[in-house]
């Protein structure tokens, strides 16, 4: 599952320049190192995987948002390269990046950032960083050793990553353009409800809403690509949902997410001038319906 992380770091370092520098090849990733002094290539360098899936890379110390050009990527951290019989290799790579805190499972992305630049590579990342924004205090923390406390004012830190968790409220005014599903068939049986939606519009990232570990998740990310693995007998197909007529050209005017007893996230609403849009995670499945407003 691909996911988009955008720029969570101080604004004072945004930063809209030049991006890093492109590597498409096992020539571009040779060309950008030897432009390096010896003394960096001891060292772990900053890169990211943009929007188009492309790794790129800055010195290191350089700012993650100055690589990106300020724009969302799907991965971001730092990789040090070792020089092997046949040319350069990836070595250890990490998703140390607290200006867009993504999750440890960003590593297929890189992976396929350096398999598209013929770039030889490990099997996932050498260190693994969980990122956690504080509901009390609104510090980012990195999350040492299983303790999930703030590290500045001790309040607990949620299980789940909610650095740059999209607030239902931001909806608000926004234009639905298009609404696609994802529904899992296995062996030949007709899917039955989708398991993803994703809420397109007309400025921004798409908006997701999933079922995680049973509780409903909400992000900013891309539909993936319909695939199948027919050893397997099972297939994701990915297509337009076909419930979602009313929604189509209609501008947000409510967006709310309900909480059970434990504070729980079960029912993202979303309501549209005539429709409502409601989603429940019941048992670990998604469940959408669109009534009247």
């Amino acid at each position: 599952m691909s996911s988009l992380y955008r720029y969570v770091g101080p604004a004072d370092l945004l930063s809209t320049d030049r991006p890093g520098t492109a590597v498409r090849s096992p020539a571009d990733l040779a060309g950008w190192l030897a432009g390096r002094d010896p003394d960096e290539l001891t060292e772990p360098f900053t890169y990211v995987v943009d929007l188009d899936g492309v790794l790129r890379l800055a010195p290191r110390r350089s700012e993650h948002v100055g690589c990106a050009a300020g724009g969302p990527v799907r991965a971001a951290g730092e990789i040090t390269f070792v020089r092997e019989r046949d040319g350069w290799a990836a070595g250890a790579v990490t998703n140390q990046s607290t200006g867009y805190c993504p999750r440890p499972s960003c590593w297929p992305e890189v992976a396929a950032a350096l398999d598209r630049a013929a770039v030889p590579h490990g099997d996932d990342l050498e260190h693994a960083f969980e990122f956690r924004r504080c509901p009390g205090c609104g510090q980012v923390n990195v999350v040492r050793e299983e303790e999930f406390d703030c590290a500045v004012c001790g309040h607990p830190l949620p299980r789940d990553w909610n650095v740059d968790r999209p607030d239902p409220a931001e909806l608000v005014g926004r234009r639905i353009t298009g609404v696609t599903g994802a529904w899992f068939r296995w062996d030949g049986t007709a899917p039955q409800g989708p398991l993803h939606l994703w809420l397109g519009f007309e400025d921004g990232l798409p908006v997701r809403l999933t079922t995680a570990g049973g509780l409903l998740e909400v992000a900013r990310d891309q539909p993936f690509e319909a695939f199948r693995v027919p050893e397997e007998g099972w297939a994701w197909e990915v297509r337009p949902w076909p419930a979602a007529g009313p929604l189509l050209g209609a501008y947000v005017t409510a967006a709310r997410e309900e909480l059970d007893e434990e504070g729980r996230r079960t029912r993202p609403v979303v309501e549209c001038g005539g429709a409502r849009l409601d989603v429940l995670g019941r048992g670990g499945d998604l469940v959408a319906e669109v009534s009247p407003g």
